[in-house]
């Protein structure tokens, strides 16, 4: 029966294949504990569950993609048509109408920014799949939020909240980021250090040291002799 042959990737054709960088193919093998399957020279090979894991993060970004981009024209029309009313309407427009509104308008952009930003998240150096997860359930408790009350004091509250959650997520990536990379300068310490035993255990002469400790044995040996020797007489 004739075996099917191992798909072989390089960091290089992952990143090639799905159309974004090395590092964020690296990050996303490290969130899914995916190590290489062998190595040629400084290259890293990696099989078939690297390809996979890749292919289902892009999935999961594509369709998040989608989600927000509607959150977000959702949203947008209905700033629009409660502006649109307000201005069909301009003698009930108190002071604080007004404001809501130019707050609403800036607060698009905002949406915009912080919702592409958590996105962005996903794929940074840091992340996890428990910030993934965060992400995700920001984004659909935002809309859940704007769905249950359309208001435009509601949406601006709710960008305001959004806002500060996607501060929050950028400081733990970040947290977590700088933890990796201390991590990973250890580590690199403690390679060092076994590659410096294995050189010196391979340097190690033998030969010369059973030698010395033949010496030493051997004076010791007659040592201990002319100490008999001295009781005797």
């Amino acid at each position: 029966m004739e075996q099917t042959k191992t798909q072989k990737y390089t960091l290089k054709d992952l990143a090639s294949e799905f159309g974004v960088s090395k590092p964020t193919v690296v990050n996303i093998l490290a969130k899914n504990e995916i190590g290489e399957i062998e190595k040629k020279g400084n290259r890293k090979i990696y099989g078939q569950n690297a390809f996979d894991a890749i292919a289902k993060h892009q999935t999961q970004k594509n369709e998040t993609d989608k989600k927000v981009e509607q959150v977000v024209n959702n949203a947008s029309l209905n700033v629009g048509r409660k502006i649109q009313v307000g201005a069909q309407n301009p003698s009930l427009i108190t002071k604080d109408d007004l404001k809501q509104f130019q707050t609403a308008i800036n607060n698009i952009a905002e949406m915009k920014h912080s919702l592409n930003r958590l996105i962005e998240l996903t794929s940074d150096r840091g992340s996890t799949r428990e910030t993934d997860e965060l992400v995700t359930r920001i984004i659909e408790s935002f809309d859940d939020r704007l769905n249950e009350n359309d208001s435009l004091n509601n949406f601006n509250g709710a960008v305001s909240e959004l806002k500060s959650l996607t501060d929050s997520t950028n400081l733990i990536i970040v947290n977590q980021k700088e933890m990796m990379t201390k991590i990973d300068g250890l580590n690199s310490k403690i390679d060092g250090l076994y590659s410096k035993l294995v050189r010196n255990i391979k340097e190690f002469n033998y030969k010369r040291a059973g030698n010395i400790i033949a010496d030493v044995l051997e004076k010791r040996q007659e040592k201990n002799k002319n100490a008999k020797l001295h009781l005797v007489n």
